[in-house]
């Protein structure tokens, strides 16, 4: 390709010409989609942003001025752009390039964009500080994929309209967050879309063009300009105190240099809204006519050879949900965006009207569910482990301390693999496990999520939580053997030696186990099921058995350790027993495959293995 090929230290974008530039984007586009379907990755979302990367690019002075992105996988044309595009290859992939903004990887990324939302807010700190400084950089955050609607971009909204600095927000209207965006904002959005298409107000050029026109079109300028304010929407965004220029066609590379030219040199202390209007999956057919633009794709090379007629945890439960909807009608299911990734989809097929999607809103989803118990409905809130994090004031203020039966699903749980240390499910145990009065269960096996629903479903006076990963697994468990409320069991009776688990790196327990029989070694090996409530009978026999205990638990902190511990302590039994515990070590992990993140953790098969026999 003409241009991707020579993007190296020595290569100037500002000297292309406009029809350079649509070439430019046209390799690049086809760049993305070779990498992205050999590596896996974010493709939807980042071949929308192609010409609106290189007109930024074009326009201003990066990394003197600074581009925050929101949500990270959008900035792909942004990685190969800015030196990265030799490394793609490894996206993704252990000690290769981020799916994401990353700082340790490129000046050029002033914060990491895992999680969405976070851009606005981030992207104003940072040029208030500048500014405060001395510093006029230009700081530009760009924000799509329907966050713009989440509390913490509305937050950040009603912060900058009321301060004099010119920011730069540029909403990039996808009309696509994973699946369909949802709420009366995405409805705004298509109103103004449908009103004023593809064009532009003209506010950020009357200082240079209209004041100098002669007074009689000069006026005729201002009534139109009047006449149309008055009969179109209201725009929410003057409203907070933004100058508004849109819509644009944000494939239209040559509209977008000319207006990004003349918003980086109007002259005032306002901030200022773009709004430009992108296609996920921009030029991919099959991505464009996919459900969800083909949001993320796992590549040529999926990390793990399984079957793939197995059912993932993820279908297995929203199977099971959908079942017991069925002669249950006050079960109601919400999502924060994620009905596809959650299972939920298929729930709202069924039961539309009892479904509901709030958007990138895990907080309203909590407390909104909150209401919904209150009310004596059996909410369950399904939301991937990571993003619950964003919800935890909401869980104990809202849910926990009121004792209200709100089932929380935590998809997503433990490592991740290629999305790394912002999406690992690792703090759910941390989070959640100190809070009084709840139930905490944690399936090993695919076949005990049906058994733990049922449970949940009869648990009407306390908030329950389930986690599990997404990963598909063979049977390999007692499925036979009934899920007893608050009960573990043990899986294989042995001697000296006792390992309690909680989740699903009984799993890899019981690989290393393969091979200490091997070694002609036999221990005990026991599933917890609960972490709460706390199976003390089983604590107590494990003590009073062997002479060491280990506990492992695929998590930050130990908090299961400690919840173990408590109960030895209350018998008095310390002095009888040696305790070892296994847990996440204290650093972010970050991507590689979820067997290489485990190795680096110390909780595959193998390092449980020399673990277990070094303290045999």
């Amino acid at each position: 390709m003409k241009y991707i090929d020579n993007l190296d230290e020595n290569f100037n974008l500002k000297l292309l010409k406009l029809n350079e530039l649509e070439i430019l984007a046209s390799e690049v586009r086809q760049f993305i989609v070779d990498s992205v379907s050999e590596t896996g990755g974010h493709l939807g979302a980042s071949l929308g942003t192609v010409e609106l990367s290189i007109a930024l690019h074009k326009v201003f002075n990066f990394p003197k001025d600074k581009l925050v992105w929101d949500i990270g996988h959008q900035s792909y044309t942004h990685k190969i752009l800015t030196g990265r595009k030799d490394k793609f290859h490894t996206l993704r992939k252990k000690d290769g390039i981020s799916g994401f903004s990353a700082p340790y990887e490129s000046e050029y990324d002033p914060f990491i964009g895992g999680h969405s939302s976070t851009s606005i807010s981030s992207g104003f700190g940072l040029k208030l500080g500048l500014q405060m400084q001395g510093d006029d950089s230009h700081v530009i955050s760009v924000i799509g994929d329907s966050s713009i609607a989440s509390g913490m971009a509305l937050e950040g909204i009603n912060h900058i309209g009321n301060v004099k600095s010119k920011m730069i927000v540029i909403l990039n209207d996808n009309e696509m967050s994973i699946s369909k965006p949802q709420g009366a904002l995405s409805k705004y959005f298509t109103k103004v879309k449908s009103s004023t298409p593809f064009s532009y107000i003209k506010d950020l050029l009357r200082e240079n063009v209209v004041d100098k026109l002669p007074k009689t079109l000069s006026f005729l300028v201002e009534k139109a300009d009047s006449f149309t304010r008055i009969t179109k929407e209201a725009n929410i965004f003057e409203a907070l105190g933004f100058s508004y220029v849109g819509v644009l066609d944000g494939h239209d590379l040559e509209t977008l240099i000319e207006v990004l030219e003349n918003i980086k040199n109007y002259d005032s202390q306002k901030p200022i809204l773009l709004h430009v209007i992108t296609k996920k999956g921009k030029g991919y057919l099959k991505a464009e006519n996919a459900s969800d633009c083909m949001h993320g794709i796992e590549g040529k090379q999926p990390e793990h050879q399984v079957d793939t007629k197995l059912e993932s945890n993820t279908a297995i439960f929203s199977q099971n949900l959908i079942k017991k909807a069925s002669t249950d009608n006050k079960i109601v299911a919400i999502t924060a965006a994620m009905p596809t990734g959650t299972g939920l989809d298929k729930f709202e097929a069924i039961y539309k009207d009892r479904f509901f999607d709030v958007g990138i809103a895990e907080q309203h989803a909590t407390t909104f569910a909150a209401g919904l118990a209150k009310s004596g409905l059996k909410p369950f809130v399904c939301i991937y482990s990571t993003f619950m994090q964003r919800a935890y004031d909401q869980v104990v203020h809202d849910v926990a301390i009121s004792s209200l039966p709100v089932r929380f699903i935590m998809d997503r749980a433990g490592f991740v693999g290629a999305d790394g240390a912002t999406h690992h499910g690792l703090l759910d145990y941390a989070m959640f496990l100190p809070l009084p009065n709840i139930v905490f269960m944690c399936p090993a096996f695919k076949e005990d999520i049906p058994k733990m629903l049922d449970i949940m479903c009869d648990i009407n006076d306390k908030p329950t939580f389930m986690r599990f990963s997404k990963v598909k697994s063979n049977n390999n468990s007692r499925s036979d053997l009934p899920v007893i409320f608050g009960k573990g069991y043990i899986v294989q009776q042995g001697k000296d030696i006792a390992v309690l688990s909680i989740g699903e790196v009984l799993q890899d327990i019981l690989e290393a186990n393969d091979m200490l029989k091997k070694d002609n070694l036999n221990i005990t090996i026991a599933d917890a099921r609960f972490a709460k409530p706390i199976d003390e009978d089983l604590i107590i026999n494990l003590v009073n058995h062997h002479k060491t205990l280990i506990t492992v638990e695929e998590g930050y902190g130990k908090p299961f350790a400690n919840l173990v511990l408590e109960v030895i302590q209350k018998h008095n039994l310390l002095n009888k027993i040696t305790l070892k515990s296994i847990s996440v070590p204290s650093n972010f992990i970050e991507q590689a495959s979820i067997t290489e993140q485990k190795q680096l953790a110390g909780l595959d098969s193998i390092s449980l293995y020399n673990f277990i026999k070094t303290n045999i």
